[in-house]
């Protein structure tokens, strides 16, 4: 796998093993490699795992790369990545960017998952409160951080009502969030002088 393709993948299973009735499918061009469902079952003869077993699964992966070791996913070739498709069921619903809505007991829980470090994260919600962006909020917002798979998960409760003002906030969050995550690659796109020469 890509260091891209391995942060999608530790993002993703932040998230459905934090939130409920959430589900991924991963297939690589028209083939279907896993389902990711609460409920274990045969899909049409595709593996399927649950959440937490596809965590447990992604963990091993991000141990395996920060041994500097690569890391390859459902037999496919190293380097190669792997398609994965959020998706929900009936008390949940998918918004653009990878921001969901899940009903969670009494309340609905608005939320998203990135890779961006952990005291990035608190700098950044920290930054947003003191810009007022929470004004006005009547519900707990959260910060989940899986140090298993080196994720954080960021939701807030949303009465039904607010769900797509929720979805707004989160949307600003999620933005900074990319862009932090598209800093820390950054030197993984650009080969220095030196980089090279020490290639050869």
């Amino acid at each position: 796998m890509t260091p891209f393709g391995l942060r999608a993948m530790r993002a993703n299973a932040a998230l459905v093993h934090t939130l409920p009735n959430l589900r991924l499918r991963l297939r690589h061009d028209t083939k279907m490699l896993l389902h990711v469902v609460s409920a274990r079952e045969e899909r049409d003869g595709v593996m399927t795992v649950t959440p937490c077993q596809f965590r447990n699964a992604v963990a091993n992966m991000f141990d395996v790369d920060r041994n500097g070791r690569s890391v390859a996913f459902v037999g496919l070739e190293i380097g190669t990545d792997p398609a994965i498709n959020l998706g929900a069921n009936n008390h949940a619903r998918v918004f653009p960017g990878g921001i969901v809505s899940t009903l969670c007991g009494p309340d609905i829980l608005v939320g998203f998952a990135t890779t961006a470090a952990t005291e990035q994260c608190e700098e950044i919600f920290l930054a947003a409160e003191d810009d007022g962006r929470f004004v006005g909020l009547e519900r707990e917002f959260r910060l989940h951080h899986d140090t298993l798979v080196g994720a954080t998960v960021i939701s807030i409760e949303s009465p039904i009502h607010r769900v797509e003002s929720s979805v707004r906030l989160l949307g600003s969050l999620l933005a900074t969030c990319a862009a932090n995550e598209a800093a820390e690659l950054l030197p993984l796109l650009v080969a220095t002088p030196s980089n090279e020469r020490a290639a050869e």
